[in-house]
């Protein structure tokens, strides 16, 4: 449930951050303040959305569900709880979340703050940043997902049944 739920909320930015980019071009394009404007709105919404994710994994890997491979992988029943916290980013996908967090975070900062001092250079701002949590968001959901289900503890459990 978790797993769903958080690999939900990724794919979900990695979307609103493709269409950040491609409203901020067409606003620039077509001289379309409130396509930009939505594009800084899709773009702000990336932040909350892979911060959902990162509690979801934290979540995971405090409760022991070891039905997440990520967590198989990186924690165990006797660690304590505030290196459970950090085996966030104590493995590959994990760290890559991690770093999306951190990149989300700081382009939300960057368009909350920046937006009515450079609004001339924001749509393009936008852009590349867009194409940069494109690229991030995309490896976490595509090649280096956190929240893919650990077939070899479904496997194990069902082994007694045979």
């Amino acid at each position: 449930m978790l797993a769903d739920l958080g690999y939900a909320a990724t794919a979900i930015a990695f979307l609103a951050a493709i269409y950040a980019a491609v409203a901020a071009y067409y606003g620039v394009r077509k001289k379309e303040g409130r396509w930009i404007a939505s594009a800084r709105n899709a773009l702000l919404i990336t932040f909350p959305l892979v911060a959902l994710a990162c509690i979801l994994l934290v979540l995971s890997i405090l409760r022991d569900d070891y039905s997440i491979e990520y967590v198989w992988r990186v924690s165990s029943r006797e660690m304590p709880t505030y290196l459970k916290v950090t085996a966030l980013w104590g493995g590959q996908a994990g760290s890559i979340l991690f770093f999306n967090l951190l990149l989300t975070g700081f382009t939300a900062a960057a368009m909350a703050i920046n937006w009515d001092n450079q609004r001339a250079i924001m749509p393009y701002a936008i852009v590349v940043a867009s194409f940069t949590l494109i690229f991030f968001l995309g490896i976490t959901i595509l090649i280096e997902n956190p929240f893919d289900i650990n077939r070899k503890s479904l496997c194990s459990s069902w082994s007694g049944y045979s």
